[in-house]
């Protein structure tokens, strides 16, 4: 009953990692629950799960891996969709990524039969992001949000508002910053310290 909006209905979630190496200070997950560690499974393991879906749950229309960031290790990224092409799936699949993504990621992400990606913009002010360590750039932002609109990828752009150094204007820049993107659906949450 509960997905995303440009998901389509039934959606599965399945997790073929756990945790995030990255420092970004807001969240609470790598720093609380995983240390940081990075532990993933097989592409084997997950194509093996995702080939389970597709045909004993013939119902099910979209997969969507709810890795912290499933994008993490490129390569395993490259193995899973190889082996979805290899094995003739014909899936629809979704993911959490970061917005560091070339197009030529993208575009096998996309021929293997992803859909939506969801992505953390977080703010649309440099200063705000590099306040938060996400170690992204505007400029590879944007570039990104390019390459996905290119190739017929839907984005869920995410964004927060209320992170540390933000202010009226770094906050507008965020909403200036999410309206040049123009992903397909957008969620602005406030940044809720713990």
């Amino acid at each position: 009953d509960y997905r995303y909006a440009l998901a389509q209905h039934p959606m599965l979630q399945l997790w073929s990692s756990r945790g995030c190496p990255n420092r970004c200070t807001y969240c609470d997950y790598p720093q609380v629950f995983t240390m940081h560690t990075f532990r993933m499974r097989s592409a084997k393991s997950v194509v093996d799960e995702m080939e389970y879906i597709h045909k004993h749950l013939p119902n099910v229309k979209e997969i969507f891996l709810e890795d912290d960031t499933f994008t993490i290790d490129r390569n395993r990224v490259l193995e899973v969709c190889r082996d979805i092409k290899e094995r003739g799936l014909n899936l629809i699949w979704s993911c959490n990524v970061r917005a560091n993504l070339d197009h030529d990621i993208l575009k096998v992400m996309k021929d293997a039969g992803c859909r939506i990606l969801i992505v953390g913009y977080e703010s649309g002010n440099q200063q705000v992001l590099n306040n938060i360590k996400k170690g992204i750039a505007l400029k590879q932002a944007e570039d990104f949000t390019r390459s996905a609109k290119q190739l017929g990828l839907r984005i869920f752009g995410c964004f927060m508002i209320g992170l540390p150094g933000d202010t009226k204007g770094s906050i507008e820049d965020t909403f200036h910053f999410a309206k040049k993107l123009g992903p397909d659906m957008v969620f602005f949450q406030q940044a809720v310290p713990f």
